[in-house]
């Protein structure tokens, strides 16, 4: 492919891409015969495109190779051709990509001097698709205004009718390569990444999202100040600028960078700006540990795909010196880059900014950052040395994630804990106003002990009894012996609810909870703390269940009783735990907007709670 003879036109380069890149799905065996029906006729693609089969089955860097020859022939190619774009000579190229060629231009005439960016299709990549791709990048960059994004300066039509961006040049280090070049400490390049984020988030405020977030799409420029470029596959989340969804997300296509594409973009799923805070996670994993969470080289599409869509990422901490891939060398050239020894990189890492990262790289979209501005937030509580957002996250969901676990231990312990802490505060709050201490200890002991005997393996005739099992006798014993007590029967019905959620037996939640709230109605009214609890139990179980509907309304009203609570006598002692009940309900209305692609309304009940 390095003659004269075997140059490769920029049309036919896409051509061979695409036929390769789809091959390399199939089987090996499938692969020539698909090469051959594909081409259809043309023998140099064949041969062009067996090239590079052959040599991807057999070695990585010759692919590399051949990829970086053809790359270099359409550049001469379009170099050759291109010495003047509107009212700017063309002096170099300064990067390329799948559909264009950025060029280095300067003033053609006297006036001041100027050095820009200009940006214009490849020659024969002039079809309908690729114009409007890139009609509407430019649209885009005409509505984007901020110091961390590169501005449009001028657009136009060469004579031969290609159409090109005029843009600001950024004489610029990749952000990446910015920071290690400088040995920039952990502090250093939170504050650069923060101003990343800024840009991200202004350009969701504009409902843009980039969706190609990247090193090589940040440069630093010589004041030090990061830059983000290239809005080449972004989408547009409304229709204002009458644009389809372009921008293909199959890996073979390479209108994606695997390394950074968050799982719904590997699926072709639902892309929103929570898509860009995934990449913003795997920009800040590289920034802080020298590493990208998932190794995808040598992997075919299927691969990478299962990867980032299944595997769970290590801890910056733990990835800095627990990777097998790493030597000892690189982690100590790794540390030494960020000004640090290894166990203190570690150290530095380990704990909130772990968390951080990790929350950015959640596999579900909702359960990321709400926005880019958020994850700017937490990075700088964490810098102030207050709480962080991303600590409560996770540790609610790893409690969660060890309870499907676990699920027989996790539900015994849930129902006698739950029992025992449950009979603890109805006892010592009944010994304050009545005189029956001694009656109500007993009756407690008395059911607790009856429970536990009926459980045995010879009682239920079983030879394992299992934590439904005993959760079901609980269940009926309740039903049976608490008929004439409804204060301790309700508080028993709504643990007992929580514990056949927490182990997927959702029916049977329902009923419980729903006797728990009916009885509390008739003896605390609606408007009780004790009843909005069981409210909010109520809808989180909807919530889980993808009832987002039916949730809401009940978040709303234990939300109104809370907040009228709080100043009257119930939380005249302890007005933080009427504002922490608040907050935890704003909190859940947010996820349950977010689940819904509610942003605006999902972003406002966040707000309200912070």
């Amino acid at each position: 492919m390095s003659s004269k003879a075997d140059s490769i036109s920029t049309q036919q380069w896409a051509q061979l891409q695409k036929i390769f890149d789809q091959a390399m799905e199939l089987p090996a065996e499938k692969r020539a015969s698909y090469v051959e029906l594909a081409c259809d006729g043309d023998e140099k693609l064949r041969k062009q495109t067996d090239a590079l089969v052959i040599a991807a089955d057999a070695d990585e860097e010759l692919v590399g190779d051949l990829i970086r020859t053809a790359a270099d022939q359409v550049l001469e190619k379009s170099t050759k051709t291109r010495s003047q774009i509107g009212s700017f000579k063309v002096i170099d190229v300064i990067g390329t990509g799948g559909m264009g060629v950025v060029y280095l231009g300067q003033r053609i005439d006297d006036e001041y001097k100027q050095q820009v960016a200009i940006k214009i299709l490849h020659d024969g990549l002039d079809s309908e698709e690729a114009l409007l791709r890139f009609k509407t990048e430019r649209q885009i960059l005409a509505n984007l205004s901020h110091p961390n994004i590169a501005r449009l300066l001028d657009g136009g039509q060469t004579e031969d009718g290609l159409p090109y961006l005029i843009m600001e040049y950024i004489d610029g280090v990749p952000l990446v390569a910015y920071c290690d070049q400088r040995r920039l400490n952990v502090s250093k390049r939170l504050d650069l990444f923060k101003q990343v984020c800024s840009a991200v988030a202004s350009a969701h405020r504009s409902l843009v999202v980039h969706r190609d977030i990247k090193p090589g799409n940040i440069l630093v420029d010589s004041n030090g100040v990061p830059k983000l470029l290239d809005f080449g596959i972004a989408k547009v989340l409304s229709n204002r600028f009458e644009q389809s969804d372009l921008a293909k997300t199959q890996l073979g296509d390479r209108l994606l960078t695997p390394d950074y594409a968050s799982p719904e973009q590997v699926q072709g799923g639902a892309i929103t700006t929570s898509s860009d805070i995934y990449s913003l996670g795997v920009l800040l994993y590289q920034l802080l540990c020298g590493t990208r969470p998932f190794r995808l080289v040598n992997k075919t599409p299927a691969e990478m795909e299962k990867i980032i869509i299944s595997e769970t990422p290590l801890p910056p901490s733990k990835a800095v010196g627990t990777v097998k891939e790493r030597t000892d060398a690189s982690r100590a050239i790794a540390a030494d880059r960020r000004n640090i020894t290894v166990d203190r990189l570690q150290r530095r890492l380990a704990g909130e900014l772990d968390y951080i990262v990790l929350m950015a790289l959640k596999k579900e979209p909702q359960r990321r950052y709400v926005s880019a501005s958020q994850l700017a937030a937490d990075i700088t509580r964490y810098q102030k040395g207050q709480p962080i957002i991303a600590v409560r996250d996770t540790r609610r969901y790893v409690a969660k994630k060890f309870i499907q676990r676990n699920k027989i231990p996790a539900a015994a312990a849930v129902v006698l804990i739950g029992s025992l802490l449950g009979f603890s505060l109805m006892m010592y709050q009944q010994a304050k106003t009545i005189a029956f201490e001694k009656s109500v200890s007993e009756n407690a002991l008395d059911f607790l002990t009856e429970v536990f005997e009926s459980s045995t393996p010879g009682a239920l005739q079983k030879e394992v009894v299992t934590a439904i099992d005993i959760l079901d006798v609980g269940a009926s014993r309740v039903e049976q012996q608490l008929q004439e007590q409804p204060a301790p029967r309700a508080t028993l019905q709504r643990i007992i609810g929580l514990a056949y959620a927490s182990n997927n037996r959702t029916e049977k939640a329902y009923v419980h909870l729903r006797q728990a709230l009916e009885i509390r109605t008739e003896l605390n009214g609606i408007d009780h703390p004790y009843t909005a609890d069981i409210l909010q139990n109520l809808a989180n179980l909807h919530l889980s269940e993808g009832q987002v509907e039916q949730a809401l309304p009940l978040f709303k009203q234990a939300l109104d009783v809370f907040r009228n609570s709080v100043s009257k006598r119930f939380f005249k002692t302890n007005k933080s735990k009427g504002q922490r009940a608040i907050k935890v309900v704003l909190a859940d209305l947010s996820i349950a907007y977010r689940s819904v692609g509610k942003l605006e309304l999902a972003e406002q009940y966040q707000r309200d709670a912070l």
